[in-house]
């Protein structure tokens, strides 16, 4: 598993992660109207959005890990398969 330190993933990180079979994780804080404006799948998109910049992470699965007094969001750890974010079959990006 590949874990970043700052959502988004950068696209090296996503070549890498797709190249090699890895789930991607990372931590990003979520509003709680995030929560209540969305159905399970529209979150499972938004945090997708958030952690790959694009709604194909598949196999998601989060955590919440904390709370963020100042802005009162939650923290969670969000965890998927971004294979199909990135196809592997195209050069290494540059950059």
């Amino acid at each position: 598993m590949l874990k970043i330190d700052q959502a988004p993933a950068t696209e090296d990180q996503l070549y890498e992660s797709s190249a090699n079979g890895q789930y991607i994780s990372g931590i990003m804080e979520v509003e709680p109207s995030d929560l209540i404006d969305h159905d399970y799948e529209g979150f499972l998109d938004l945090v997708s959005e958030r952690l790959v910049c694009g709604d194909m992470l598949m196999d998601i699965t989060y955590e919440v890990v904390g709370w963020n007094p100042e802005t009162k969001a939650v923290k969670c750890q969000v965890t998927g398969d971004p294979s199909s974010t990135y196809e592997v079959n195209l050069t290494a990006p540059h950059g």
